[in-house]
């Protein structure tokens, strides 16, 4: 059955109109860099609302790793960890910043589909200040240019090339490695996994994961969970505004309401019929 699963999501990536959709996908904004941008900034930066700390900072250290002596020490301590998206250069913004002053900084230039245009990389790379930071002031300083393989090597030589498919299994490797991240953290994770694998050409996953495996066997029941959630959220919503206005009504208007209430008494006789009432 989960095999089974497993084939028909492959055939939802290949045709991104059948299935479940992804968080971009509702928004249709999966052709977007900024959304993209502002996705993985949320994971690699610890102080955000999730369970991952700098797990996801490190799995993508170590994905830029193989192909490069990336400097920055890894375990990071997320301690004093910051992370910017659009930060500004005297030529441009760069996609993402992280850094720990006065440490290290790692700038990240980002691509979906897009090649690099302008020759971004070399402005950057040559940037005496990117952001909040003058990047001579700080020990270490990492580029990293992330990308579809078919993209291309980023004009720069300063800049790492590390390509979406290859960061796709570590992070996946994040959610394996343990139970101790909530629930949720783990859904938004998965459904950013999820998002770059049916945007990118599939060719380039060859094994499905153990969480992408069971986000497969159990898809359907956490859809309807969430359907429901909705559902009852607006029923709440539109309750408490009911509410509201029908409560909420200053003394100066308190004749119109007062007219209010004898014309919806009316309207309810003139419905139900007359009504008796016992002593």
């Amino acid at each position: 059955m989960i095999q089974d699963r497993l084939r028909e999501m492959q055939r939802q990536c290949e045709n991104i109109d059948d299935g479940p959709r992804t968080a971009l996908e509702i928004l249709g904004e999966t052709g977007r860099e900024r959304y993209w941008e502002r996705y993985l900034s949320y994971f690699l930066d610890p102080t955000t609302p999730h369970d991952f700390g700098a797990d996801l900072l490190n799995a993508l250290l170590g994905a830029a790793r193989p192909t490069a002596e990336v400097s920055i020490p890894t375990p990071v301590e997320p301690k004093n960890v910051r992370v910017t998206t659009q930060a500004q250069t005297a030529t441009g913004p760069a996609d993402i910043l992280v850094y720990d002053p006065p440490s290290w900084f790692l700038c990240i230039e980002l691509k979906i589909h897009a090649s690099e245009t302008n020759r971004q990389t070399v402005r950057y790379a040559n940037a005496s200040r990117i952001g909040d930071i003058e990047t001579e002031r700080y020990d270490r300083g990492e580029y990293v240019y992330l990308a579809p393989v078919s993209s291309g090597p980023p004009a720069s030589e300063r800049f790492t090339t590390l390509s979406w498919q290859t960061l796709v299994p570590y992070f996946e490797s994040v959610l394996d490695s343990g139970t101790e991240y909530s629930e949720r953290s783990r859904v938004q994770l998965s459904d950013f996994i999820t998002t770059v694998r049916r945007e990118l050409p599939m060719d380039d996953f060859t094994e499905f994961s153990d969480e992408t495996r069971l986000y497969a066997e159990y898809a359907d029941t956490i859809h309807s969970l969430t359907d429901a959630h909705e559902k009852d959220w607006r029923a709440l919503y539109n309750n408490l505004v009911r509410t509201f206005y029908d409560d909420f009504d200053p003394l100066e208007n308190s004749g119109s309401r007062r007219s209010r209430t004898r014309s919806a008494t009316a309207s309810s006789t003139s419905r139900g019929g007359t009504r008796s009432t016992t002593a």
